[in-house]
């Protein structure tokens, strides 16, 4: 018997900073995605992201990308914590001609059909809290009410932090195991590692990976975005509309 969404949360983690090589791959696997995701029959379908810098801004544009070609969909800015504190993650220069990390963020927000700001979890007697603890209480959000939790990683989890990509995975593959709703599909998303020079200065070695774009239902391996897609299809037991 088919499960009927009155709703489908798609929540999204992943990867601030993508390999350049692999991005143009990634947003294709999104925009098939999203695509995919306007065919559920009898879904309301509400993405749910951060708007951080890398995927989560890059799946809130393939949304509004889909809105625009008729989709029915709503995009929610689950913010970690108040705007006007988050708004201080995102970088305020850029090159000229090109809107800044914070242009791009108020943009994007702007643009939400909703917004929710997590409360501060815990403020110290100085006033301060811990932005961490706040990062953390986006993934338990994600954790909990995704039907299906979209990962921007390659699935190399040695690096782990709570409320990071991998805590959030690797959190929500558990709840699964144990008989908690939803599903986990991951788009390989190689990251550009930031890394010190001796002199002090920055630079960035991209994460090399085989296949990005390519798609992995919950623990399974890497296929094609359109294999991947018929098993998310079966896995959540939906009926997709016939398109012409």
């Amino acid at each position: 018997m088919k499960e009927s969404f009155r709703t489908l949360v798609v929540g999204v983690t992943g990867r601030r900073h993508i390999a350049p090589y692999a991005l143009r791959a990634v947003e294709e696997s999104t925009r098939a995605i999203f695509d995919f995701l306007a065919q559920v029959e009898d879904a309301h379908v509400v993405l749910e992201t951060g708007l951080a810098i890398g995927a989560d801004s890059l799946a809130a544009r393939a949304a509004l990308d889909a809105k625009r070609r008729g989709a029915k969909l709503l995009l929610r800015a689950v913010l970690p914590m108040p705007q006007h504190e988050y708004s201080k993650d995102f970088k305020t220069t850029s090159e000229p001609g090109t809107p800044s990390e914070l242009d791009d963020f108020r943009a994007l927000v702007d643009a939400c059909d909703d917004v929710v700001e997590i409360p501060i979890v815990e403020r110290k007697t100085n006033g301060e809290f811990s932005r961490e603890a706040q990062y953390a209480a986006l993934g338990e959000r994600l954790v909990r009410e995704s039907d299906l939790l979209l990962a921007y990683w390659s699935g190399d989890a040695s690096k782990n932090k709570p409320g990071g990509t991998v805590d959030v995975v690797t959190r929500k593959l558990r709840a699964i195991a144990t008989g908690a709703r939803g599903r986990v599909l991951s788009i390989a998303t190689p990251e550009n590692f930031r890394e010190k020079n001796p002199d002090g200065s920055k630079r960035f070695r991209p994460e090399l990976i085989d296949s990005p774009g390519a798609c992995a239902l919950d623990s399974g391996a890497f296929a094609p975005v359109a294999s991947a897609l018929e098993s998310l299809a079966s896995a959540l037991d939906v009926t997709l509309q016939r398109t012409e």
